[in-house]
């Protein structure tokens, strides 16, 4: 006799389903944090962060701590870029992990005050668009995929160079002795989008387009948030920016972390 299983109304979702509520539901806490419980006060050219009550500054540095890690799991499970099979001969798994790591090392840094935890954070978000500029270099080995025609990337890199310039010539005064490494990240984070919007999808169907499409997106919204970063510190105190700061980041790694997916999940 065949027995009879029970039907069940529970929605049976993928592992990629899973960490990505599991990454809304962070955003969301962090956003509830800032909203109800920051303060900024705007002295002159000074902005003073305060929090009322103390217990939404934990729940906000505890939901930014997860997001990258939640969003490395998610890379590892759902296309097993960090197994030591596969895809670690093109190194994808290793740069992958590296640049998350290094923006988790980051985010914990700026969760902090004073000039040496910006510094630290700086130095490993700097160290993490590099891994980033490996691994997209590395995807494009592993999965076949061509690079844009050459007028096309010079009026990419153009048009990134001329942000860079831009953004360096506005900060100059205010970054003071920081400006060198300004110059440096500002430089790196441009090669960052500029080795994304390279990647050329060609014949490789519609899923490997929208993956180069997300990459490229997320590599310009991750620039913007860190410009945003930058004017907020160097230029002029902005009482909306970390707001503005971190909904451009959380996107940026989400839109970074499912191009990745949909590229190497077949391998």
């Amino acid at each position: 006799m065949t027995k009879t299983v029970p039907h069940t109304l529970e929605p049976k979702g993928s592992s990629n389903q899973v960490f990505d509520a599991a990454y809304v539901a962070l955003a969301l806490a962090l956003f509830a944090a800032m909203s109800l419980g920051r303060r900024v006060d705007l002295t002159g050219d000074v902005a003073v962060v305060t929090w009322d009550p103390a217990t939404w500054h934990f729940v906000h540095d505890a939901a930014k701590a997860f997001l990258m890690p939640i969003l490395l799991m998610r890379t590892c499970v759902g296309t097993g870029a960090c197994r030591v099979k596969g895809l670690s001969t093109h190194g994808v798994g290793f740069w992958v992990a590296w640049a998350m790591m290094l923006c988790w090392v980051g985010d914990i840094a700026l969760t902090r005050d004073g000039s040496l935890a910006f510094l630290i954070g700086l130095s490993a978000f700097l160290l993490g668009h590099f891994g980033y500029i490996m691994a997209f270099r590395r995807i494009v080995q592993a999965v076949n995929l061509g690079v844009t025609s050459l007028r096309s990337r010079v009026v990419v890199a153009s048009l990134l160079g001329s942000v860079v310039l831009g953004l360096n010539i506005l900060l100059l005064e205010g970054a003071g002795d920081m400006a060198p490494a300004l110059l440096v990240y500002s430089l790196v984070i441009g090669t960052m989008a500029f080795t994304a919007w390279s990647m050329d999808a060609g014949s490789g169907g519609v899923e490997f387009r929208k993956a180069v499409r997300l990459l490229s997106l997320g590599a310009l919204v991750f620039m913007a948030s860190d410009i945003l970063i930058a004017i907020d510190k160097f230029y002029e105190p902005l009482s909306w920016s970390h707001h503005a700061v971190m909904l451009t980041y959380i996107i940026a790694q989400w839109m970074i972390a499912q191009g990745i997916y949909l590229l190497i999940k077949r391998d």
